[in-house]
């Protein structure tokens, strides 16, 4: 539900969260939950402080988006971290489970990633999202590419154009005013990118929703 850390120039750092759990992630973490509260402190080693706060910040970026995909990945980063938190206490006691928290959080791709989804959701007040001006953005691709399967310019499309689906599903704006929100200046852009994309335009795509029941009106 909410969550704080402290994260100054002081040696000592605290996590304190709180959330509501459904019955199914309880019971399969009883081993965590069935815990007092005093055995759930743990000490985290750098990595792992790295692995919870990069799960915490991706929880708290998709619980605050309002696409039901948003609370489903969130639903999923909460699980995550659970596993995390059990694995650590299981380590705690020395039993043997995997830890994979050796594996560094790469912050650039995060931003990145970050950046991309903001500017879908918010490109109609925003500028247009630029790659390649940073001298080091081509090794940040390849790790991107890497962590994602997909490169930012691909993310940046499939998000664009999901998004354009979703608005010519569910919303009154003409294909022209689609193409501002998600960040075209020219609606021929959109439809190039679109029939390139889907494989058909704009238009015939929100035609063919409505046949098939799932339009909910727009107008062109």
């Amino acid at each position: 539900m909410h969550g704080l850390w402290h994260s100054g120039p002081a040696i000592a750092r605290l996590w304190l969260l709180e959330f509501h759990v459904r019955s199914p992630l309880r019971t399969h973490f009883r081993e965590l939950f069935d815990r007092p509260p005093e055995q759930r402190v743990l000490q985290l080693s750098a990595l792992q402080r790295q692995r919870f706060t990069s799960a915490c910040q991706k929880l708290s970026f998709e619980k605050n988006e309002p696409g039901s995909l948003n609370a489903f990945a969130a639903c999923a980063w909460l699980t995550l971290l659970l596993v995390n938190v059990t694995r650590w206490l299981l380590l705690k006691r020395g039993l043997n489970v995997t830890d994979d928290s050796r594996e560094e959080i790469d912050p650039q791709c995060f931003e990145l990633w970050q950046k991309i989804h903001r500017h879908v959701s918010q490109s109609a007040s925003t500028g247009p999202l630029l790659f390649g001006l940073d001298p080091c953005h081509d090794s940040l691709r390849h790790r991107f590419r890497k962590i994602f399967g997909i490169s930012p310019q691909g993310m940046l499309l499939r998000l664009r154009m999901d998004r354009a689906k979703e608005l010519l599903r569910t919303s009154h704006l003409s294909v022209k005013e689609i193409a501002h929100e998600i960040g075209y200046s020219r609606q021929h852009d959109l439809t190039r990118a679109f029939h390139k994309y889907v494989g058909t335009s704009p238009r015939e795509w929100k035609m063919r929703a409505s046949e098939s029941g799932t339009f909910t009106g727009t107008r062109e």
